[in-house]
């Protein structure tokens, strides 16, 4: 089930982003950056949710419990607030039941609804085949591919690929 995120689920929240970071394959950041505290990182992305903007956070449940969670925010320059890009992050414990592509597809809904927003984007690590798959068959076209690097502990830089999906939300 997709839904909207409420407000008194600040902990579940948090906790689905802070252990979805800590073993996405090839996350942006290291182990150490991800913030530990579940409570305070639900509330700074609750914090963030402002419908008049288009700012969503969707949630997904799986077996009674919060799997999987998506943020939607517009770009800010004028003359490209019709495109979001989205970050999805999904629980360990959840992946490969098909939440993730659930979460797509009801971001998708929720921002075609919105009527102002015609495209959405999201970065995506070429190693991260289960994200690429659910983007492709959701019929996301690849839009740019750019080489990324991350700085591991020992100063040395694990380069990485990503690749830039757009979703087009036109009728």
């Amino acid at each position: 089930m997709v839904r909207a995120a409420r407000l008194g689920e600040a902990a579940a929240i948090g906790q689905v982003l802070v252990d979805g970071l800590q073993d996405a394959p090839s996350a942006e950041y290291a182990p150490e950056e991800v913030p530990s505290r579940a409570l305070d990182v639900g509330k700074e992305l609750l914090g963030e949710v402002d419908l008049e903007a288009d700012r969503l956070l969707l949630v997904a449940e799986a077996g009674g419990a919060m799997a999987a969670l998506a943020r939607v925010g517009p770009r800010d320059f004028v003359r490209s607030r019709h495109i979001a890009d989205v970050l999805i992050v999904v629980h360990p414990a959840a992946r490969g039941i098909g939440v993730g592509r659930a979460l797509l597809l009801g971001v998708m809904d929720t921002a075609r609804a919105t009527g102002r927003l015609r495209k959405l984007v999201m970065r995506v690590a070429d190693d991260d085949e289960a994200l690429v798959r659910v983007v492709t068959i959701a019929g996301w076209g690849l839009e740019r591919v750019e080489r990324g690097a991350l700085l591991r502990e020992d100063g040395e830089r694990d380069v990485h690929v990503y690749a830039s999906w757009l979703g087009s939300l036109e009728i």
